[in-house]
């Protein structure tokens, strides 16, 4: 499994030294159509960072180039929700716990009410 990470927003294209004042919102936003594009082509995964923002200043660090811990915590679960979303290999663990976990509510009564005749044990079969 391969993961690409789009651009992430920042609103400070002017900072550092002059090497650094080609960039710009509109070259993020090609570059993350670009890798997106690369993504689809050779089966991989795929990060929007750069819409994950909304374009929210408040979650880029004062600096201007980096984020913040909120804009931290938006690329940590954009990642994660990707992944989860895409590797049913991290749900494995959890199901083999299944047969000893409680049920969490009387599911029999909830198959009762939507006419299901024969109430089953809670959890796959």
């Amino acid at each position: 499994m391969i993961l690409l990470l789009g651009p992430y927003f920042m609103t400070d294209f002017a900072a550092g030294n002059s090497r650094w004042f080609h960039g710009s919102l509109d070259k993020f936003r090609e570059y993350n159509l670009r890798t997106k594009q690369v993504a689809v082509e050779n089966s991989c995964l795929f990060v929007d960072l750069l819409s994950a923002y909304g374009n929210a200043t408040w979650m880029v660090h004062r600096d201007g180039i980096h984020a913040n811990d909120l804009g931290h915590m938006i690329v940590a679960t954009e990642i994660f929700q990707t992944l989860a979303q895409n590797c049913s290999g991290l749900a494995k663990s959890t199901e083999a716990y299944y047969a000893k976990i409680p049920p969490w509510r009387d599911e029999s009564t909830l198959q009762a009410d939507y006419g299901f005749k024969k109430a089953g044990k809670f959890g796959p079969p």
